[in-house]
């Protein structure tokens, strides 16, 4: 797979003597990571603690940050920050850096921390492809949700943020947290985002029995691949969408606690 650039993703630079303390009180993670790292996944939440966004936050220098969220959401996503923002010394300013995507390291490129194996971003105008479909298929092999379609209104959890590297449970408050240190305190996750295989394109649609009792949804579909919510209790049932057949499976990369429910 030759670079591929991500059009559909755009870039917000966050700056000021109080912008890590500004974004280290609205994600899930933890922005002191930076300290050592140059990227990091995370999620900004409603007070609900419902995503309203996940994104990447690449590290600059001190105090200087470039966050990639959709493009088409970049201005609403400016507003949402200029609301949380408050009385901070932060700018946001919307930067045109090109975001990239390559299967295999090279230089200047960092891994995407969401799952082991999955591929890396570079940031930069390099000679890329414009086409993304490689791209969303390599995501729906590996089960990665990404986006505000995919994404907006979900439980993290549910979504798999806590094995993709998107929260940290030790930090301090942050909006919607509480919802998160319950959920993850309990250690009840009902469902889950996982992979699937269909055997028409483009299913979309709840994910049901034969008997039409309702397992999950499809998130996201691609040709014959696809991405869904699905209860973890039934996982090993026959399941359709609009009656026809598809296959979940877990995904090699989740941590060997979680591939019980592997058939």
């Amino acid at each position: 797979m030759s670079a591929i650039r991500l059009v559909s993703k755009s870039l917000i630079r966050v700056c000021g003597p109080e912008a890590t303390n500004f974004l280290q009180g609205i994600v899930t993670n933890d922005i002191f990571k930076l300290q050592t790292e140059k990227m990091l996944y995370s999620f900004i939440l409603g007070p609900r603690g419902r995503i309203v966004t996940d994104l990447f936050i690449y590290s600059q220098e001190p105090d200087n940050y470039l966050l990639e969220v959709d493009a088409l959401d970049r201005q609403n996503f400016l507003r949402t920050l200029t609301l949380y923002r408050l009385r901070k010394k932060a700018e946001l300013l919307p930067d045109d850096t090109p975001i990239n995507f390559v299967q295999d390291k090279v230089d200047g490129a960092l891994e995407d921390q969401r799952a082991k194996g999955f591929g890396y971003r570079i940031l930069g105008d390099i000679e890329a492809s414009t086409s993304e479909d490689e791209y969303l298929d390599r995501r729906m092999d590996f089960g990665i949700p990404e986006g505000r379609d995919e994404l907006f209104d979900q439980i993290p959890l549910n979504v798999n943020g806590d094995i993709m590297n998107g929260i940290n449970f030790d930090k301090g408050c942050y909006v919607g947290q509480e919802l998160i240190a319950r959920t993850h305190h309990t250690g009840v996750i009902r469902k889950r985002l996982v992979p699937f295989t269909a055997t028409v394109e483009n299913c979309e649609g709840f994910i049901r029995t034969n008997d039409n009792q309702r397992r999950g949804k499809v998130i996201r579909s691609h040709g014959l691949k696809g991405i869904g919510l699905i209860s973890l209790e039934h996982f090993n049932e026959p399941v359709y969408v609009k009656k026809q057949p598809i296959k979940p499976r877990i995904p090699d990369w989740w941590p060997e606690e979680l591939k019980q429910f592997k058939s």
